[in-house]
């Protein structure tokens, strides 16, 4: 837990689910509502680094996403110690939202959608995410506007930028390199390892590449090395990280290359350019998900390939190979 005294009101902001889903609602805190008062991010636990590298870090308490007795009563005790005024919930499980209305939070907004959120969140707004008629953040933002702080205009919304850590990266890594990060949590369709294999490839011959992952990425990053691990150029650094290396490494990277997980986000936040795969299915659309990052390139099927579960083989490797040698090689 890292907090910081202050005797302007406070509000709790809440995202307890994954790295990505974090990052892209760090820029919540730049909504004019924080212009006269102070915030406090609930997260989940083991992500204090991302609150570390950006422009909001001491201002956090991580907690687990498992419901227990024990940290239930903790998660009450640590609202009612917060001295927050209101609190905004974008996503946490159900009993966050009761351990809210325990600690007396006066204020509570939310998303109004299973039926205990009608109970727990006075503040709440009725959205539908799953369009994705918007990007997470202005979502993140209509719910501070509407729940709590009336109706504000949305402003122009962009990542704050994240810092990477001044470390000596460990590795022993080439002045010039691209990232390739081809795994993810299975949240939406990702781009066949095939296709991975065959670009990366392709790339090595162009520039010196390092592959990231974390063991839930062995799908893609094991049948990568396992194709490729005689192909000079490459050097297989999964597994092998930790965050703040590999913070640094996204930060240093020409450009990195991933689908629609947390490392586009990271590298988007550090203002690393970025080639994204997405999905057309509507709940994982790039207008929802995609980086909020001036250089992006994003590649995803046709609309009308939706129910397709093989559609994202039609991007092509080729394609992608010419686009980013036109644009970062």
């Amino acid at each position: 837990m890292m907090m910081e005294n202050s005797h302007k009101p406070k509000t709790l902001l809440i995202r307890m689910d994954k790295i990505g889903d974090l990052v892209v609602s760090l820029n919540a805190s730049d909504h004019p509502w924080f212009q006269q008062r102070d915030y406090l991010w609930v997260i989940s636990k083991g992500l204090g680094w991302v609150l570390e590298s950006s422009p909001h870090r001491k201002n956090y308490i991580e907690a687990d996403k498992a419901f227990s007795i024990r940290g239930f009563l903790q998660l009450v005790r640590d609202f009612k110690n917060s001295g927050a005024d209101s609190s905004v919930v974008f996503q946490a499980p159900w009993f966050v939202g009761l351990a809210l209305l325990f600690a007396g939070i006066p204020a509570r907004a939310g998303r109004w959608s299973q039926w205990h959120s009608f109970f727990f969140f006075n503040k709440g707004v009725r959205q539908k995410r799953s369009l994705a008629d918007k990007h997470e953040s202005a979502y993140n933002w209509e719910l501070i506007s509407k729940g709590l702080a009336g109706q504000i205009p949305p402003l122009n919304v962009t990542f704050p930028k994240l810092s990477a850590p001044k470390l000596t990266s460990p590795f022993s890594l080439p002045k010039e390199f691209c990232v390739v990060h081809p795994g993810m949590m299975g949240s939406a369709l990702n781009w066949p390892v095939e296709n991975y294999v065959a670009l990366t490839k392709k790339l090595s011959e162009k520039i010196p590449i390092v592959v990231t992952g974390s063991p839930s990425d062995r799908p893609w990053t094991q049948p990568l090395r396992d194709a490729l691990s005689s192909q000079p150029n490459i050097y297989w650094l999964q597994e092998k990280m930790t965050p703040q290396q590999l913070l640094v490494t996204l930060d240093k990277a020409r450009f990195v290359i991933a689908p629609s997980t947390g490392i586009i986000h990271l590298a988007s936040g550090l203002k690393t350019p970025v080639v994204g795969f997405y999905s057309p299915r509507q709940p994982e659309r790039a207008s929802r998900w995609g980086p909020l990052n001036e250089r992006a390139l994003i590649f995803t099927p046709s609309l009308n390939l939706a129910e397709d579960k093989h559609c994202m083989a039609t991007i092509e490797v080729e394609l992608v190979f010419q686009k980013i040698s036109e644009e970062y090689l």
